[in-house]
């Protein structure tokens, strides 16, 4: 499974289970109020992902991501 950044407490290794009970859900957003890793928001599969966490520097990582004005610059900041 896909995660981002290895993450304490993560949910990594179960998040093709807990993806499976989601998808069988027939719901078609996810919304992921303990998003941690994103490992579950990643690999559940929904085009609609709405993610979130007590973390905040987590939750603007995800933000810088997720767009591409600002995943650019961060990609050649890290020379990816």
């Amino acid at each position: 499974m896909i995660s981002l950044i290895p993450y304490i407490g993560g949910k990594h290794r179960i998040s093709g289970v807990v993806a499976g009970h989601l998808r069988a859900s027939g719901c078609d957003t996810l919304v992921d109020v303990f998003g941690g890793s994103a490992a579950v928001t990643l690999n559940a599969g929904f085009t609609k992902r709405i993610y979130n966490d007590a973390d905040g520097d987590l939750v603007n990582l995800f933000r810088v991501i997720a767009d591409p004005a600002t995943r650019a610059p961060l990609l050649h900041r890290l020379r990816w």
